[in-house]
């Protein structure tokens, strides 16, 4: 069926008056608006006051249409979704072909799955929003155009929504003891893993002495003191990649005589992926026993009491804080911390 034979049809049906007694039935082409304008693709026959295709639109009335006089099928572009990233504004136009315009776009009934969370379909074909979770989702859509009675057709898209690359951190780095060796990792969320840090152009630099490795550990030996902040980039393996920044503090300090915390902050983690991170101490020391006398950890992380290493895979996001005690056999301290499961 092809709007080009109607068309001709509707255009010459309105002869009938001088020629003949033919006058077809034109319902289900909408009416010109108050200044004479139509959707594009018609025009206004003033006449009659209905919008009719315009035969000088190849889309409508193409070289190859057939002789049917009926209107064609819906269509629906693009027929590929670009890629989201959660928590980043996301937006794509939906434009329907064929059939009579204009149309109406709708989220399709269940059993179809829902949109992503965070994204909305409005009538005329926009799905906009902000993705709240990454994954691959399939968007199932419902277009109705104007015929009498409507055609309505439903068509399916896939929509792969990637997580956001994050500088995990810690946000604090452990204090660094001026003249001892030292030891740091910073780490990242989301992505597409294959992470490579490295200090951000035109910042401030790690203390003197300092240096970031490619795979996040900060080594070596300072003889800087007092507090210091730079920033850090991350760039993950994704096609296009992704790339965060975050600024990260420290302080460098006298090598102290008694026990304390050298650990100032806990990185971030993320739901369902893997975490792992070591607590330090100052002076460094073997015989370390570590605690958790309040608080808890997210739920599927846990605490090593001999190791002080922090590991597990989050299960549910949150903000979570603990009290971590540390004792040598001589002396112990405790300190608070807080990690956030994104």
């Amino acid at each position: 069926m092809r709007v080009v034979r109607a068309c001709a049809v509707a255009i010459a049906a309105f002869a009938w008056a001088a020629s003949c007694t033919f006058k077809p039935d034109l319902s289900r082409y909408e009416g010109c608006d108050a200044g004479g304008s139509c959707s594009a693709g018609y025009q206004c026959l003033v006449s009659e006051q209905i919008c009719i295709p315009s035969c000088a639109d190849p889309p409508l009335c193409g070289q190859d249409a057939g002789p049917d006089a009926g209107p064609i099928e819906l269509s629906v572009n693009p027929e590929t979704f670009p890629l989201a990233t959660e928590l980043r504004p996301y937006r794509v136009d939906l434009v329907a072909d064929g059939g009579v315009g204009p149309y109406s776009f709708r989220e399709a009934p269940p059993p179809s799955p829902p949109l992503p969370p965070g994204l909305q379909l409005d009538d005329a074909g926009v799905l906009s929003g902000t993705p709240q979770n990454a994954g691959f989702y399939q968007v199932r859509v419902q277009v109705e155009d104007r015929s009498s009675p409507p055609i309505t057709s439903t068509v399916q898209r896939g929509l792969p929504v990637r997580a956001l690359l994050r500088v995990a951190g810690p946000a604090t780095l452990a204090n660094a003891a001026s003249g001892q060796p030292y030891t740091e990792s910073l780490s990242a969320t989301g992505g597409d893993g294959g992470y490579r840090f490295r200090i951000a152009d035109g910042g401030d630099e790690p203390p003197q002495g300092l240096v970031l490795a490619e795979n996040g550990d900060i080594t070596g030996t300072t003889s800087d003191s007092g507090a210091a902040a730079f920033d850090v980039e991350v760039v993950d393996g994704d096609d296009p990649a992704q790339v965060a920044v975050q600024r990260v503090s420290m302080n460098v300090i006298l090598l102290p005589i008694t026990l304390q915390f050298a650990t100032r902050s806990l990185p971030d983690g993320r739901l369902g992926t893997p975490y792992v991170y070591q607590l330090q101490r100052l002076p460094k020391g073997s015989g370390s026993t570590w605690s958790l006398p309040a608080g808890s950890l997210p739920l599927g992380v846990g605490l090593d009491t001999n190791t002080g290493v922090i590991s597990g895979v989050p299960v549910i996001r949150g903000r979570f804080t603990c009290t971590i005690g540390l004792s040598d056999g001589i002396s112990s301290v405790q300190a608070t911390f807080t990690m956030d499961v994104l």
